[in-house]
């Protein structure tokens, strides 16, 4: 074709340039068996690097930072832990010492994640460093994923047994902060101390991680069977871009995410007392198990333990009502008509729509909100809710729904907790606007419609306990005001109230409580939900 289109041309002696150039360089490609692979740029790079990298790490361990008096920190080397490591020189690690050949470095259960090989010789020894990097990055990334999930499960849920369990293992705390045992602790209704506020704090922390690392692990088991499938194709092909030393052959064994990550039996995946296999000693990542679940430990309490000689029963008589000593799910049977109390959530259905707030979903703030509805009655002076079932199916999605009891002031914490999250995240979204530097066009579609939804929710609140409660009122005594004081909601509510630093500056600043009327003549009453604009 090139000699065709010089004899077209005038400029012959550059066509025969070009022609004489492409001949050099086709036979140097043609020379290459067919099939073969070209050589991985990244393995080149780190079989030049990895010895250099590795020294420098090993010399880096022999640096500490420093502080004398009235200066300020300094790194300087180690002599002990430089003569310990280095050699004389002082630039490699020391010849036929643990970490002189970075090829030769085993991990240990406690140096890092490893699979727990099983059968054959060759799979049960040590994972050496060179055969760890080897792998493809998708794979160590899971591995540190599984090892980095079960230290901290074991740490946050170590706070949670501290907090929410009695000495004998029994549930001391509901994941609300409500005291079971309420023998020696007196009713006081909607705004009463929660009295095992460091409960409630470990046991949202958790809450919040877990769901957190679900997603997560979703994603890992949807994207593994694609990344299993590239590793084994991959490792069949010619040096060097066969390296993963036979670890891709041994996916075959593991289908899932969930399969792989079971095979971590060392380090902080190994049961306590070493029985892998037996019942639930160990970590079982199963998206519908117990290893993603909350209930066991931060669920209600199965039943609260009341005395029935300080307690007056208005329905059934003692002998009745509170023969007991216990509220349970099965005392709603007595307490005649429930009434209803609905609430708002954000979370991620996409059904904002449907609940008359498309201008939040539109604004991008929240994916969606689903309703949560409880029925709630009266027994022997407690105000006693559970969440309402339909079709078999429970608004909250747990199991053994029909069994979840709490008091009215665990609801209104609920309640509480959600209006500060959601109107922390409207609050961030709406900042710019309020920056005369910034140049976004903002409405307040969202806020204004979520506002009255909320203030109606309130208003639904404190009539629905008033109806309930007709011969108690503890408004005067337990306000709002001292109900937010507790350590449960300290950090949102720093967020909601700033700049102002405490609630006393935000009542002057804004009003906060209802029981305080506000003394302008035409003003609205001064309350927290009806003022946090």
């Amino acid at each position: 074709m090139i000699n065709t289109v010089s004899r077209a041309s005038d400029d012959k002696d550059t066509m025969k340039k070009i022609q004489d150039k492409i001949q050099q360089i086709l036979p140097k490609n043609g020379d290459k068996n067919p099939g073969q692979k070209s050589e991985n740029p990244r393995d080149t790079w780190w079989n030049n690097n990895a010895k250099h990298i590795w020294n420098g790490m090993i010399c880096a361990l022999t640096y500490t930072e420093k502080k004398d008096t009235g200066e300020s920190a300094k790194i300087k080397q180690d002599s002990g832990l430089k003569n310990a490591l280095l050699d004389n020189d002082g630039k490699k690690p020391k010849k036929n010492g643990k970490y002189s050949d970075y090829e030769k470095v085993k991990l240990e259960d406690t140096s890092g994640p490893k699979i727990n090989q099983s059968s054959s010789t060759s799979e049960n020894k040590p994972t050496t460093l060179t055969n760890f990097i080897s792998r493809p990055p998708y794979f160590r990334y899971l591995e540190e994923w599984g090892e980095t999930f079960c230290g901290t499960q074991k740490r946050l849920l170590k706070d949670v047994k501290t907090n929410c369990l009695d000495e004998n293992g029994g549930k001391k705390c509901s994941g609300d902060g409500e005291a079971c045992d309420r023998t020696d602790i007196l009713n006081e209704g909607l705004f009463a101390e929660l009295y095992g506020s460091s409960c409630a704090i470990s046991c949202r922390s958790y809450k919040k991680w877990i769901s957190r690392k679900k997603e997560e692990f979703i994603k890992q088991e949807n994207a593994y069977n694609n990344q299993k499938v590239n590793c084994e194709t991959e490792s069949k092909g010619a040096a060097p871009n066969n390296g993963d030393n036979g670890f891709c052959g041994t996916l075959g064994r593991c289908n899932t995410a969930a399969a792989f990550l079971n095979k971590l039996k060392s380090g902080p995946c190994k049961s306590e007392n070493g029985e892998d296999k037996k019942g639930n000693s160990h970590i079982t990542f199963d998206v519908n198990g117990e290893t993603f679940r909350y209930e066991k430990y931060c669920g209600t309490c199965p039943e609260f333990k009341i005395n029935c000689t300080k307690v007056k029963c208005t329905s059934g008589g003692m002998q009745n009502g509170c023969k007991d000593n216990k509220i349970n799910a099965a005392n709603f049977k007595t307490m005649g008509q429930p009434t209803e109390i609905n609430m708002l959530v954000s979370d991620k259905s996409k059904n904002g729509s449907q609940n008359g707030l498309e201008d939040c979903i539109s604004s991008g703030i929240f994916k969606g909100f689903r309703e949560d509805v409880w029925e709630c009655g009266n027994f022997c002076g407690y105000v006693v809710c559970k969440p309402k079932t339909s079709d078999g199916e429970k608004v909250s999605g747990k199991e053994n729904g029909e069994n979840q009891i709490i008091l009215i002031n665990a609801l209104l914490k609920r309640w509480v907790e959600y209006f500060f999250e959601d109107y922390n995240k409207i609050r961030k979204k709406l900042n710019p606007c309020g920056n005369k530097s910034e140049k976004t066009i903002c409405t307040n579609e969202c806020l204004d419609t979520w506002i009255s939804k909320k203030k109606g929710e309130w208003q639904q609140i404190k009539d629905r306990y008033k109806k309930l409660n007709k011969n108690k009122n503890d408004e005067d005594s337990n306000d709002l005001k001292n109900f937010l004081e507790q350590g449960i909601f300290e950090s949102d509510k720093k967020k909601a109230i700033k700049p102002c630093g405490d609630l006393n500056a935000f009542e002057n600043s804004c009003g906060l409580n209802g029981a305080h009327s506000s003394k302008t003549k035409g003003d609205d009453e001064r309350d927290l939900v009806k003022q946090r604009r």
